[in-house]
């Protein structure tokens, strides 16, 4: 069977608006396959899988001050906000909300059982820091805020196999500036592109923020804070990250964001059009490597998002055409029809009208 040019015409364009939009399809699921890969901004979701929830971050300048008293003063805030809006946790064993926080240490040499020296980055972390991160768990257990004893650390995968040659060294012995640490736990960096691009060079290791509050005490140092994060309830839009923007209005060197929603389609857009202003940064605020891949994500989403609406173009022209054209042939088809309608019912008065 052939095919006339005049459908030829017909279909040609409908064929490749339906490439585009199957494109365009294809470039959603790569940005959902990017989103669900940022295991670090959906705190919120797996406290509360109904949307209930908000994670909200603070990331500090090195000069701005945000220190322990600032969480605490933070947190009296969220508790007024939350007290105000009547909310209450359901149950007594589990907290209404919760919080984590952290900060980069530089570097130190670690001694390995073996005499194994290396070089790791050092982060200080608190609260529930881990259940906040959910790093993949290689071996042994987390570092909580319920410890009693501060000589536990966690490290990565990376260090590991420096010092021992092998990931599964929980229970072992490492020292730091003298000290023995015992090893709690060995986590896995994440895989994907992003957390690679924005993850240290150098292996890592985290302990708990009492640690450091003793290592700075120390060394005549004053300990701060260089993130702070929450999960909370959110029971209207914005309702989460109110208090923050309150009570850090006044601050310099402190950004507030909002990680729950911030890879939305509307998100997508505000960020599509700011994209230029990303590259800038005019805070002094140091982001740690899971707020960078956030970071890194959002462009590249905003990105696929930008190609997306690039795609629909031709597609939507193409339906406000077929939409026209369907209209004008209904149009001449009910016009038609009127006319049959009345020769049929003319009478022979009528027709000597005419003349």
């Amino acid at each position: 069977m052939t095919i006339r040019k005049e459908h030829l015409r017909f279909l040609l364009p409908i064929g490749i608006a339906l490439v585009m939009v199957a494109a365009c399809g294809i470039l959603e699921l790569v940005s959902r396959s990017l989103i669900r890969g940022q295991i670090h901004q959906q705190a919120a979701e797996r406290w509360a899988s109904d949307g209930s929830y908000a994670m909200v971050s603070v990331f500090a300048a090195e000069d701005s001050g945000f220190d322990e008293a600032s969480a605490d003063a933070l947190g009296e805030q969220v508790d007024a906000a939350l007290k105000e809006a009547s909310l209450k946790a359901e149950r007594k064993d589990v907290p209404l909300w919760y919080r984590a926080w952290s900060v980069p240490f530089g570097t130190v040499s670690v001694n390995g059982a073996t005499r194994t020296t290396a070089t790791a980055a050092v982060t200080a972390v608190g609260g529930s820091f881990f259940t906040m991160h959910p790093m993949t768990l290689v071996d042994g257990v987390y570092l909580t805020e319920n410890d009693l004893m501060h000589d536990r650390i966690v490290i990565d995968t990376t260090l590991a196999w420096q010092l021992f040659g092998s990931p599964h060294v929980s229970g072992q012995e490492v020292r730091i500036n003298d000290q023995t640490y015992l090893i709690a736990g060995v986590v896995r960096p994440e895989k994907t592109a992003a957390y690679k691009a924005a993850y240290s060079d150098r292996p890592c290791l985290y302990i708990d923020y009492a640690l450091y509050r003793d290592w700075i005490v120390a060394d005549g140092g004053t300990p701060r804070i260089a993130c702070y994060e929450a999960v909370l309830p959110c029971p209207v839009r914005g309702f989460a990250r109110k208090p923050f923007d309150e009570a850090l209005s006044e601050q310099t060197g402190i950004t507030v964001v909002q990680n729950t929603g911030r890879y939305s389609l509307m998100q997508r857009w505000k960020t599509l059009r700011g994209l230029r202003r990303m590259v800038m940064q005019d805070t002094g605020v140091a982001y740690p490597y899971w707020e960078n891949a956030a970071r890194l994500t959002a462009y590249d989403t905003a990105v696929l998002f930008g190609w997306q609406i690039a795609l629909l173009v031709w597609p939507v022209i193409v339906l406000i055409v077929l939409f026209w054209k369907g209209y004008r042939r209904l149009e001449r088809f009910l016009t038609a029809r009127r006319e049959a309608r009345k020769r049929r019912y003319r009478t022979p008065l009528d027709e000597l009208e005419q003349y």
